[in-house]
């Protein structure tokens, strides 16, 4: 309860969505001390591979809000592999995944892969206040899921998660909980992905 109380501007059922849903996944023992910003220690999950989901599912085709106003959907991807993130401002783990996430970008081929980072509940402004703020900025696409309807289309329980879509549209890995997305193992399933879709 302690985490709740220090989770400061966090709206009272985030703070115990993440403090009964999402903390007892996670690996206490890659949690680091409390965060200069004043949030409660962040709990990053494993840092080894994505969950290799089975059977393999087909992506839905939700609409998913641009933050220009615009609308789009996972069929413009197609003959890419997607990595899509679902992340809010106000959850720790999140905002410590988002740097490893833009390193990873900067890694590979953007012909060939894609990142789209679905925020759940929030506005633009806030939105993209906090992507401002980071350094260094994300460089990949930042989408909005105000009504959350789109995280429900994928069956969604607790934030981070994070699926990888392949080419085809089959989503073939997840991950629930923080990953430090620049880690050798997750880009290592990341690249056989790409190169097998060739």
């Amino acid at each position: 309860m302690a985490m709740i109380r220090r989770l400061v501007g966090v709206p009272a059922w985030a703070g115990v969505l993440f403090a009964l849903v999402l903390a007892p996944a996670l690996s206490p023992a890659l949690s680091p001390a409390l965060s200069n910003d004043g949030f409660p220690p962040v709990l990053i999950g494993p840092v080894g591979q994505f969950t290799v989901l089975r059977p393999v599912m087909v992506a839905p085709l939700t609409p998913i809000r641009t933050g220009a106003g615009g609308v789009t959907n996972l069929a413009r991807f197609r003959g890419k592999v997607v990595l899509l993130n679902f992340w809010a401002t106000w959850c720790p783990p999140c905002r410590e995944e988002l740097p490893s996430l833009e390193r990873l970008w900067k890694m590979l081929n953007h012909k060939k892969f894609e990142i789209l980072a679905v925020n759940l509940g929030q506005g633009p402004d806030a939105i993209f206040e906090f992507v401002g703020a980071l350094n260094p900025s994300l460089t990949f696409p930042v989408l909005l899921d105000r009504s959350t309807a789109v995280f429900k289309s994928w069956s969604g329980m607790a934030i981070p998660t994070t699926f990888v879509v392949d080419q085809d549209g089959r989503v073939v890995y997840r991950a629930i909980g923080g990953r430090r997305f620049d880690d050798p193992h997750l880009i290592k399933q990341i690249k056989a992905l790409v190169k097998a879709g060739k």
